[in-house]
């Protein structure tokens, strides 16, 4: 095989592989480190209030990480859309 050959092969294979690590982050390690962050505040306060935001503030952190992409593809739409960024004509005289 030639050289530019294998380099395709290569970044397809590290382009998949990157989805997958992505797919793993979000199942498995992003639970885990809100869990992992309960616990560490649990154990230096000992305070069932402070361990509870410290849930909820994982599971915002994991809640914006799994919806950020669809965040960007509704903006990318909206940016794309020639409807939604007209502004409206200024017709002469049509500010008295």
């Amino acid at each position: 095989m030639t050289d530019p050959v294998v380099m395709a092969i290569t970044i397809s294979d590290l382009k998949a592989l990157s989805l997958n690590l992505q797919e793993v982050m979000k199942i498995y390690v992003l639970p885990v480190m809100v869990i992992f962050f309960i616990i560490l505040t649990w154990s230096k306060t000992k305070s069932a209030m402070a361990a509870f935001v410290a849930g909820c503030a994982g599971v915002l952190i994991w809640w914006f990480v799994l919806d950020i992409e669809d965040l960007r593809n509704d903006v990318d739409e909206e940016l794309s859309d020639p409807k939604a960024a007209a502004v409206a004509p200024r017709v002469p005289g049509g500010d008295l």
